[in-house]
């Protein structure tokens, strides 16, 4: 009869219990080596051809000013919301001729001021996130920043439609303000592909949004969204002086804003 193997079985043994965790241990570290530098080329290829393609260069380092850029043109939309809401409130033939439910001035600024007032607040918002590495929270932000800029491009077209949008039921904001029906009015000026591209990072959970999670390798470099996030802080800012323009309510906006906004911009996009 062969001797019991109970008490001598080598798998049970705890001196090759603790090999054998060393060896793990080893192995474990390898991999992780192995992901880490597997994940810095995946990284320089998300930046190459991902979302954010062409926002920057993944050796280019943030600029110390790009924040700063950033929080003068958000902190400017609010300024010209907050100008236009009590201009909107106060001025304007609407409430003299019994076109307004509100009581307001002048519907079409009021529609316009909340627009505004909704991206200065996304921006803000947005850049709060970045500081704090909430860096998928934040691009939740900007696709909506983004519908905010196809808003206030529409009220620059047609004036009307800033009333429209502010008396609008749910269902008329679904049937006539969707971000693709914006689009299709715009004749081009919007990227459908770059919508896209936002929603697929911050709309709907997505497997694209490991880009912009910690704990992925997919992770693409912060300075990327940075620059992402100014460039659409600057595209509303240049929408919304359309904007006031078609509304014939440039005298909105404080004096000398114009410029130094612009100047914060053009920088920017000479440094890009």
């Amino acid at each position: 009869m062969r001797p019991s193997s109970i008490g001598t079985d080598t798998a049970r043994s705890p001196d090759a219990a603790h090999g054998r965790a060393d060896t793990d241990i080893v192995n474990l570290d390898a991999a992780v080596s192995a992901a880490e530098k597997l994940g810095r080329a995946i990284r320089d290829a998300a930046v190459t051809h991902g979302p954010y393609a062409g926002v920057s260069s993944v050796t280019e380092a943030l600029e110390p000013s790009a924040h700063v850029k950033a929080q003068k043109v958000a902190a400017a939309l609010e300024g010209v919301a907050t100008h236009l809401v009590t201009g909107g409130m106060l001025f304007g033939p609407d409430r003299v001729h019994n076109r307004t439910q509100w009581g307001y001035g002048d519907d079409r600024v009021v529609g316009l001021a909340i627009a505004v007032e909704v991206a200065a607040a996304l921006g803000t918002d947005a850049i709060r996130l970045l500081e704090l590495g909430r860096r998928y929270g934040a691009a939740a932000l900007v696709r909506q920043l983004i519908e905010c800029e196809h808003l206030i491009w529409l009220f620059a077209s047609d004036a009307e439609e800033a009333r429209r949008w502010l008396n609008a039921d749910d269902a008329g904001l679904r049937r006539m303000f969707k971000p693709s029906r914006i689009r299709e009015r715009s004749a081009g000026r919007f990227d459908v592909e770059e919508y896209r591209s936002h929603c697929g990072l911050g709309g709907h959970p997505s497997p694209v949004a490991r880009s912009l999670l910690p704990a992925h390798s997919l992770a693409a470099p912060i300075d990327v969204q940075w620059k992402d996030l100014t460039m659409h802080l600057a595209r509303t800012w240049r929408t919304l002086m359309e904007a006031v323009d078609a509304l014939g309510v440039a005298a909105y906006v404080p004096s000398g804003l114009t410029d130094s906004v612009s100047a914060a911009i053009n920088s920017a996009r000479d440094e890009t």
